[in-house]
């Protein structure tokens, strides 16, 4: 059923780009301007929302990055079409058999067939764009490179589709998962995590060092703490400034002990920080990813 409805509106689409040929036969003006009517509310629904499909996603930013990356599809299906209804014209393009009338008719069909599709495509990509990030930033600057180069934005616009298919489809099966899930908190310890980052980084609110990794920790149950620490520091010194952030977090939660999960440098911080006074009696237990020990 998705196919079908993508199909019909790649069609859609198509015949909205070549509005000017497909009505220029008409003798009924009042036909051809309901057809033009038609086509253009057509195009604005399919530019809204390209997929019926994608409605059922469980979440606002993929509905938008699903709905761009299928803008993106049915603007190669309508692109396809355009090419084939204008080969199948050729005959009349001719210079020998062409009319003032029909080079008139042929230019504003190509002139809002470059608009619409246009329109289509780039109502798609910057919709993927700002919202996937799986993209990554050396696809975007590829695909901004190679955009206008024959045969390679094609390429480019294959690998964009394909990865954010893929991203939004991981996305919300992970979603729906941890909707399912929510009840069993299987990620909720008896003591919070205190997430410890590596060298030359702060804590920021609005800017994780750890992704998304916390938030799908709390999701699924657990309570987190970050280390707020400097860590550009000496060993010795960021560890004094974490040890003091172990005691604030115990002091102020009652939760007695912590979970530290700690990164690079982080590691060596937090196993000096266990050596200073009492420390070590409120950690329940370390772990070390990337830690130089």
């Amino acid at each position: 059923m998705k196919n079908v409805i993508r199909i019909l509106y790649g069609v859609l689409l198509a015949m909205s780009a070549n509005v000017v040929g497909l009505t220029w036969g008409l003798k009924s003006k009042g036909v051809s301007a309901i057809v033009w009517v038609l086509l253009l509310g057509a195009f604005v629904w399919i530019n809204v929302s390209p997929s019926p499909a994608n409605r059922k996603l469980r979440s606002k930013k993929w509905i938008t990055c699903g709905n761009g990356c299928e803008l993106l599809i049915l603007f190669l299906i309508s692109t396809v079409l355009t090419v084939v209804y204008y080969l199948g014209c050729l005959s009349k393009l001719l210079p020998e058999s062409i009319m003032l009338s029909q080079a008139g008719r042929w230019m504003g069909n190509t002139v809002l067939a470059v608009i619409v599709l246009a329109i289509t495509f780039w109502s798609g990509m910057i919709r993927v764009y700002v919202r996937s990030v799986q993209l990554g930033l050396k696809w975007r600057i590829l695909g901004a490179v190679f955009g206008m180069v024959p045969i390679a934005h094609l390429i480019m616009l294959g690998v964009i589709i394909r990865t954010v298919s893929k991203e939004v489809q991981f996305e919300n099966e992970k979603l729906l998962l941890n909707e399912q899930r929510q009840s069993e908190a299987i990620c909720h310890t008896r003591y919070p995590v205190l997430m410890v980052h590596g060298v030359f980084f702060r804590d920021f609110r609005y800017l994780n060092y750890w992704g998304r990794i916390p938030e799908q920790l709390e999701k699924n149950g657990a309570k987190i703490y970050y280390g707020n620490h400097s860590s550009a520091l000496a060993v010795e010194e960021s560890a004094k400034e974490l040890a003091a952030r172990i005691h604030q977090i115990v002091q102020e939660s009652g939760c007695e002990k912590v979970n530290v999960i700690a990164h690079s440098k982080g590691g060596l911080d937090t196993r000096c920080a266990l050596m200073l006074g009492d420390t070590a009696q409120h950690v329940e237990c370390v772990t070390t990813i990337n830690t130089p020990h």
